[in-house]
């Protein structure tokens, strides 16, 4: 026999009529797999819809977490911030921060750097 004639042979597939009915445990069915697709589909955009922090509040917690350390270690983790600050020309080096790096004896002012510092990441906030 050919393929045609063998295919033409056969009859079609009949369902029972049973599964034509649309039943609870169907309807529970496909609303649990919607909200499973829900829940997928709001898993994968939550990390872009996430608010993100201020950069000022972001500031703001660095310095707060620096403030619990050594006088040397907040003073380097300043000078950092100050760095990063630079190299987008929102903020000056101040003269004295090069000398209390360097030298322990240099007397340092942790708030008018933080204050300066805050500053520049308002204003960098504004210009952008």
């Amino acid at each position: 026999m050919e393929r045609e004639t063998l295919v033409e042979a056969l009859r079609p597939i009949r369902f029972p009529a049973e599964f034509a009915q649309l039943h609870l445990a169907d309807a529970l069915a496909a609303f649990a797999m919607g909200v499973a697709l829900t829940l997928l589909i709001i898993l994968m955009l939550r990390p872009m819809m996430a608010r993100r922090a201020s950069p000022v509040d972001v500031a703001r917690r660095d310095m707060a977490a620096l403030a619990e350390r050594a006088p040397d270690e907040r003073l380097l983790g300043l000078a950092r911030m100050v760095q990063r600050l630079e190299v987008d020309g929102q903020i000056e080096r101040p003269g004295w921060l090069d000398a209390a790096l360097y030298r322990a004896d240099t007397p340092v002012d942790f708030a008018a750097l933080e204050a300066s510092i805050l500053a520049a990441v308002r204003t960098r906030r504004a210009a952008s």
